[in-house]
């Protein structure tokens, strides 16, 4: 699991709309602490990329959280992605490699 769980959290919170102060806010962090730590370290070929976003789409939905129309977009491009990326490289780390590059570009405000 990546040390930095804080700019994780941060960067789950852009995606949606769930303030610090909500009372069942402590939950969804539990929620999205273990969802990242199920998939951390898997490799591409281990992974089915649409379970890992109807996964994270289902903590979203639990916790009534209003995503922000990009992420679905998002979403629907790693879907049609995964494929092709398990043909050419199914040892990627994908969770390793993909955390690095949303922290550094945050989704504006």
């Amino acid at each position: 699991m990546p040390t930095d769980t804080q700019s994780i959290l941060d960067a789950a919170e852009k995606i949606g709309e769930m303030v610090k102060d909500h009372p069942a806010f402590e939950r969804y962090r539990a929620a999205i602490i273990e969802f990242v730590g199920r998939y951390w370290g898997q490799r591409l070929g281990e992974v089915q990329v649409g379970k890992v976003l109807l996964d994270m789409l289902g903590i979203l939905r639990r916790h009534r959280v209003r995503v922000n129309p990009s992420f679905t977009i998002v979403n629907i491009a790693i879907a049609v992605t995964e494929g092709i990326g398990k043909q050419l490289d199914p040892d990627l780390d994908l969770m390793a490699e993909a955390i690095p590059y949303f922290l550094a570009h945050p989704i504006a405000s």
